[in-house]
């Protein structure tokens, strides 16, 4: 029993938000960045409450390839597909038709002109979404 108490634990532990991340509203945010332990791209976290009093944070990934300039493409983990990009403050969001599972599988010309945020997934309310920190990790694409 001490056991499956100390796995569950242990388990929850690594759902818990990237606290120090959060800003003060509490109600959307961005984890650091992590980069693939394989593929060449780093990853962030997307954190958002579905609802102003959910206890619980959803979550997408804001992804990031060093080939293919300041851009991070939103990837919603539950349909598996890539939804859109920010380029600094502007989001380009695909139409729902050119979502696809792959970034390798979208056009360029796929992705409409950036323009304003759009609203935070899968909510009701006409909230718009957090642009990411315009900070990007160093990669071995930066070095000269």
């Amino acid at each position: 029993m001490r056991r499956l108490i100390l796995v569950l634990a242990l388990g929850g532990l690594c759902t818990v938000p990237d606290l120090a991340a959060q800003p003060a509203n509490g109600r959307q945010y961005y984890s650091s960045w992590v980069k693939h332990s394989v593929k060449p791209y780093y990853y962030r976290y997307y954190y958002y409450k579905p609802t102003p009093s959910a206890a619980t944070y959803s979550y997408h990934y804001g992804i990031y390839y060093p080939s293919r300039g300041k851009r991070i493409y939103m990837f919603n983990p539950h349909t598996k597909k890539y939804w859109g990009y920010w380029d600094g403050e502007q989001y380009s969001l695909l139409p729902k038709d050119k979502q696809k599972a792959s970034i390798e599988d979208i056009a360029a010309e796929d992705f409409p002109k950036p323009g304003k945020p759009p609203r935070i997934p899968e909510i009701d309310e006409d909230l718009t979404m957090l642009a990411p920190p315009g900070e990007f990790p160093k990669s071995d694409d930066d070095k000269p």
